[in-house]
């Protein structure tokens, strides 16, 4: 939270939902309502916070970003709700409840393209393709975020020297209309629905096993990603999903091929102790090979 990223605390807490409902079978709804208004809290101030601290360096410690950012929470709710007129408590619900909503970006696309940006035709993809590569090999590799990037240039949304400091991002429905106009959801959407839906029965399904179980449940915080542009989106997900289970498969079949060599170890001394306990337990019987032919 001293960094400014409200994210990482929210992904951690949807990971402890998804295992909780593989556990107890159930949605933990009293613990979901706590932490809604907790999130609904720190938003107004972010945006201070970073200006502050992203910005310009600064020597504040952890305690001391945190307690700014509670302070000016605190400050900004209060002044919202003992003003005398609804207007700075509008603002600032509208400011708070905009992070979650992308209807105004993507009036604004649909406003902008083709008239003044004309369609990509998948150009906004291109990352998908040399997603694997690692950039060991190929240092030059883009970014995942040169959509992003080229988006809020684009659409007049952030100045060029800001980027890195700035990242703003449309969706996949509104990004779709950037490459294709109204056929762009039919062609994009569609095939992430059934991308989305085989992610779903390989590491959701309640027969899944242990580790992609635990892969879906790890994961589950990026699906929820929904301003996220397909690249990032996309990309994102088969790279994290290709490293975890490169890293976990070879790990559990060679603990499995050692727990089969204990076992096999450990039958010669079973059968004696076995044969040492019950001397009257007849042994193996060793038939006479048969000749063949008679």
């Amino acid at each position: 939270m001293s960094s400014g990223w409200l994210g990482s605390a929210v992904n951690l807490g949807l990971v402890f939902i998804v295992v909780y409902i593989y556990e107890k079978r159930r949605f933990p709804m009293a613990a979901c309502l706590a932490v809604v208004p907790v999130l609904l809290f720190f938003q107004p101030a972010k945006t201070m916070f970073r200006e502050r601290y992203w910005a310009r360096q600064s020597s504040d410690t952890s305690t001391e970003r945190v307690s700014y950012w509670v302070e000016n929470s605190w400050r900004l709710w209060n002044n919202a709700i003992t003003s005398r007129d609804n207007e700075q408590l509008r603002e600032l619900s509208n400011s708070t409840l905009s992070r979650f909503d992308l209807l105004r970006q993507t009036a604004h696309v649909i406003e902008f393209t083709p008239s003044r940006v004309p369609y990509q035709y998948g150009n906004l993809y291109s990352y998908m393709l040399v997603t694997f590569i690692p950039r060991y090999f190929w240092p030059d590799k883009p970014s995942v975020n040169d959509a992003n990037r080229w988006y809020q240039v684009h659409y007049g949304l952030t100045d060029p020297q800001n980027l890195s400091v700035v990242s703003i991002a449309v969706g996949s429905v509104a990004e779709s209309y950037i490459s294709f106009g109204w056929l762009g959801p039919l062609l994009v959407i569609l095939p992430l629905g059934i991308f989305l839906g085989t992610f779903e029965r390989i590491f959701l399904h309640a027969d899944s096993g242990v580790l992609f179980s635990c892969v879906g449940a790890v994961l589950f915080p990026q699906l929820l990603a929904i301003e996220s542009q397909m690249a990032q989106y996309v990309a994102g997900l088969a790279q994290q999903i290709a490293l975890i289970l490169l890293v976990l498969i070879p790990t559990l079949e060679a603990r499995s091929i050692a727990g089969r060599s204990l076992k096999l170890a450990a039958m010669p001394y079973a059968l004696n102790r076995r044969s040492k306990a019950n001397p009257n337990l007849p042994g193996p019987s060793i038939l006479p090979r048969r000749t063949v032919g008679r």
